[in-house]
């Protein structure tokens, strides 16, 4: 039986995750996914790499935040590795930027961990570019992701689920299941903290992993794999796709940054619809990163206003 220290290094192996040397920022939480992988990275499974570790507290669980804190603190303190905590209000932000809890947290760590991944890289007079930031998602939460995407609505893009690699940030559990993890941590008697939130059925993301994915289980076994492997030929066309919008954007689109766009009216209506949609979309994010989360219907609207001598539509986010 292949072992998840195998699947990991033929996953960060064939995605080019870890060459070797480069520093590696691990986002630990205390939770099964993330210890493993700050075990695998600790004892060299994955390659000899400069290690540190970020712990965000949200604040959100209040006792239980605090004791995630201080298991992850002794957990690097037992294996010798330098970690910082950061203690954030997320609620508060989640809040004042009227995003749901998850989103908020996604952003707060992620922004977290590339100011401490730049700190890190100055202190050691390497290339910001070069190092990583190592984060615990395995194929359950890709399959988790798909059917929240699939349920809540989404870009082909969005159903390949969590990507391997995303710039700076690796995942090199994405090819394990969950379970796997959990018996790889019981057999070497590893311990982990359990977030009594992601039993929550009220959320999304806890219904799925209760009732949905089992249901799934049912039908076919292995649908994880399977599923997974739809994932990746939707991210491969979409790759190919979105390479495609980038070099009509170039061709059909001006704009001042974090100020206007302009459209090439007749070469925008000459594109297939499809195509079109993603070359607005794409001119909109260069000129306003904020509208990487831009609903599919504002797209859509512009498309077809192109085709009108007089249109207007107001979006979010100014």
């Amino acid at each position: 039986m292949t072992t998840i220290a195998e699947k990991a290094r033929a996953t960060a192996l064939r995605h080019q995750m870890l060459p070797p040397g480069i520093p590696v920022l691990v986002m630990v939480s205390g939770g099964g996914d993330s210890v493993a992988l700050l075990a695998l990275l600790a004892t060299g499974e994955l390659g000899t790499h400069p290690l540190r570790v970020l712990h965000v507290n949200h604040g959100l669980r209040g006792e239980a935040s605090d004791g995630d804190e201080i298991f992850v603190r002794a957990l690097c303190e037992g294996v010798g590795i330098q970690c910082r905590v950061v203690r954030y209000d997320v609620g508060a932000y989640a809040s004042a930027e009227k995003l749901n809890i998850e989103d908020a947290g996604r952003r707060v760590r992620y922004r977290f961990a590339h100011e401490e991944l730049d700190a890190w890289c100055a202190e050691l007079g390497a290339d910001p570019s070069s190092g990583r930031i190592a984060v615990a998602h395995t194929r359950d939460d890709r399959v988790e992701t798909f059917f929240a995407r699939a349920i809540t609505g989404g870009s082909t893009g969005s159903l390949a689920g969590i990507a391997a690699v995303r710039d700076r940030v690796i995942r090199p559990l994405i090819d394990c299941d969950r379970a796997e993890v959990r018996t790889w941590l019981e057999a070497s008697g590893t311990v982990w903290r359990e977030d009594e939130s992601n039993t929550d059925t009220a959320r999304m993301r806890a219904y799925l992993r209760e009732h949905v994915v089992p249901a799934a289980a049912v039908l076919n076994p292995a649908f994880r794999e399977t599923l997974a492997r739809t994932m990746d030929l939707l991210g491969d066309d979409d790759a190919l796709l979105a390479e495609i919008a980038v070099e009509h954007a170039r061709e059909l689109t001006t704009s001042v940054p974090g100020e206007e766009v302009r459209l090439q009216r007749s070469g925008m209506l000459g594109l297939d619809r499809a195509m079109s949609r993603r070359v607005i979309r794409e001119a909109l994010i260069r000129c306003f990163p904020q509208a990487s989360r831009l609903d599919s219907s504002h797209v859509e609207a512009l498309r077809n206003g192109l085709a009108q001598d007089a249109f207007a539509r107001d979006l979010p986010d100014g």
